[in-house]
């Protein structure tokens, strides 16, 4: 093999003598002669313990989230700085009537009354040239069969590892039946003062 090297790298446990395991990356290479025979090796063990404790950390975080985010009572939804949907829970499409997925490429636009268009853009382009870092919004939402609902929808950013704003994620709650009510006493409340 004239000269080459034959190397390896493999993460693995080890044994302390005192205190229990570790982790470990060991890396060996193998050292060959100019005939190809094994002259022997060389071996490097780094211990990658802390590494492999944030891993796991951030993977239990990860499926906390996720867990929040699929089995919320409230619509969850990520919006990129267009206002399209690019992801959303099970909660969120039954809320409007869609299968789970279809709103995926929808713009909030889409599915917002027409007299509240104007206003959830104008919040929605706060947020994304960053005069604000969240809001909440009382508007309705169009459903799939074109009926509408009211829902208070809290919006905030969602930050990438440079701390440029990457998405933008609602949660959204369905208020219709107190805006119903409210609406129902404020005509009660009309009708007496007349």
């Amino acid at each position: 093999r004239n000269g080459n090297i034959d190397s390896y790298s493999v993460e693995k446990r080890y044994m302390r003598r005192k205190d229990g395991y570790f982790w470990a990356e060991a890396c060996v290479t193998g050292v060959r002669a100019e005939d190809g025979s094994l002259e022997g090796l060389i071996g490097v063990i780094i211990d990658i313990t802390e590494r492999k404790q944030v891993e796991e950390s951030l993977r239990r975080s990860q499926g906390y989230l996720e867990a929040l985010f699929t089995h919320l009572a409230s619509g969850v939804a990520l919006v990129d700085q267009y206002g399209r949907i690019i992801r959303h829970n099970t909660k969120f499409s039954e809320m409007l009537g869609y299968d789970p997925g279809q709103l995926v490429g929808l713009t909030l636009e889409e599915i917002t009354h027409p007299d509240d268009r104007a206003r959830s853009a104008t919040n929605l382009r706060q947020i994304i040239t960053e005069q604000v870092q969240c809001y909440t919004i009382e508007k309705r939402y169009e459903r799939k069969d074109g009926s509408f609902f009211w829902a208070e929808a809290s919006v905030t950013q969602i930050f990438g590892p440079n701390g440029e704003a990457q998405e933008y994620v609602g949660v959204i709650t369905d208020i219709d039946r107190r805006k119903r009510a409210e609406c129902k006493l404020r005509e009660a409340y009309e009708s007496e003062a007349t």
